[in-house]
């Protein structure tokens, strides 16, 4: 039997929860999160106890101070980037982040220095 890093069984369920949002409640989720290998009920115990919720709210302030609205959204060097992409589109992206930051460093700025530069 293969075993399931944590990371892996979390996405099982995320997966499940897409798959089943019509008919999702509290026994449906405690299946899914079986069928991935984790314990339903103290899932749901800490879903109800909401042991994440401060979590979840500081994502969604950082998300919405950063104009996030609607998934997925990414960020490559502080360029927000909206929607589904190819891999193709996805790399394109990158290799023009990469470019941009090449050219500041050969203008002098330490390598260390460009997130910072790019982003603020």
């Amino acid at each position: 039997m293969q075993t399931r890093t944590g990371a892996a069984r979390i996405w099982t369920v995320h997966d499940g929860v897409f798959a089943e949002s019509d008919a999702l409640d509290d026994g449906a989720l405690g299946k899914l999160a079986g069928k991935a290998g984790l314990d339903g009920a103290l899932l749901l115990i800490a879903a109800h106890a909401g042991v994440h919720d401060a979590a979840i709210r500081a994502d969604m302030r950082l998300g919405q101070r950063l104009g996030v609205n609607g998934t997925p959204t990414f960020f490559a060097n502080g360029r927000r980037v909206q929607g589904a992409l190819s891999l193709e589109q996805f790399e394109t992206v990158i290799q023009a982040e990469l470019k941009t930051a090449q050219r500041i460093v050969a203008r002098g700025v330490p390598a260390r220095d460009v997130y910072r530069l790019v982003c603020d």
